[in-house]
């Protein structure tokens, strides 16, 4: 019995020995059609897998509250402790030397406004619109949660006193 191009692949890649194959060629010919079904079910889950598990480009809106306007916002006290916190520290980078503005506490408030700050606008601030979870450009390793993005928008939409 001679074996056909796809039992001589599966012999050659098994490593089974040719007098074995043509003692048992119909149980080869099983095995090949079993192997192939499988393989087409296995490659159609894979595919599946891929293009469901890589879909990035979902946009999540997170809504920011309004922080109440009888809160006070003070510059010193609630915003610029939020650029050096344990763990979210934005002067890794934002320290004068790596990436601008400079976040540092005592050069921030000079370093943010009016280059990175609109006063009264925080859509139209860069510093607003580049926070850690709110567009930044590259990763920072951390998020800003919304109760910080929000003390920050109100702070600018409130004029962005140096307070």
């Amino acid at each position: 019995m001679h074996l056909n191009l796809s039992q001589e692949s599966y012999v050659l890649l098994k490593g089974i020995p040719a007098k074995m194959a043509d003692i048992y060629p119909n149980i080869l010919i099983t095995t090949v059609f079993k192997m192939k079904s499988y393989l087409h079910k296995v490659s159609a889950l894979l595919l599946c897998l891929f293009v469901v598990s890589c879909y990035y480009d979902e946009t999540v809106i997170v809504e920011v509250p309004d922080v109440p306007e009888d809160q006070e916002i003070s510059f010193e006290t609630d915003i610029e402790p939020i650029f050096v916190q344990e763990g979210k520290d934005c002067t890794v980078c934002h320290n004068g030397t790596i990436a601008s503005p400079d976040l540092r506490t005592g050069n921030a408030y000079n370093a943010i406004v009016p280059d990175y700050v609109v006063p009264g606008d925080a859509d139209a601030s860069e510093l607003y619109q580049k926070l850690p979870g709110n567009n930044h450009p590259v990763e920072a390793g951390f998020l800003l949660n919304v109760d910080e993005m929000a003390l920050i928008k109100a702070w600018i939409d409130r004029g962005a006193e140096n307070n």
